[in-house]
């Protein structure tokens, strides 16, 4: 945990700004607990239920997700950082961090990712923006709107 917020403050320290060389952090610990709690609930509430383990499903859309955004030309100077532990992230909050909250597709969409990207951790804050699909395209439109600042076209 001292590891991964030494390294976002030394980055945040490098002079960044919005857009262009921001640092969007993944919180792995909200989007396996979100999704853990998503696959139990499904037959209560009708929906389908999950067909794989959620913890791994989740982190096979991270590794996917990583590897998309460091070949995408959308997200170039930017960081991208797991942070799987942390007893308060909204500490991290700062105006040069984003934070991406990964989450299953509720119709079992084979490789389907529901995203959220927002200014602060709190991901309903304004400033944030929303999608799903396939990593590839996914991590073009999450980079596309960081690199606006958060403006939506």
């Amino acid at each position: 945990m001292g590891r991964n917020a030494a390294l976002v403050l030394l980055l945040l320290l490098c002079g960044c700004y919005r857009g262009r060389n921001a640092i969007i952090l993944i919180d792995d610990q909200w989007a396996v607990k979100q999704a853990q709690a998503d696959c139990q609930s499904r037959k209560r509430e009708g929906v389908p239920l999950c067909t794989n383990d959620p913890v791994a499903t989740i982190r096979d859309f991270e590794a996917q997700t990583v590897r998309a955004f460091q070949l995408s030309p959308a997200c170039t100077g930017m960081t991208l950082i797991t942070l799987n532990s942390s007893e308060n992230p909204s500490r991290l909050d700062s105006r040069y961090t984003w934070w991406l909250f990964l989450e299953v597709v509720r119709s079992n969409v084979p490789d389907g990712l529901r995203y959220t990207v927002a200014r602060g951790h709190d991901q309903h804050r304004t400033g944030s923006a929303s999608g799903q699909g396939q990593p590839d395209a996914t991590v073009r439109e999450f980079c596309a709107f960081v690199q606006q600042g958060g403006m939506i076209e």
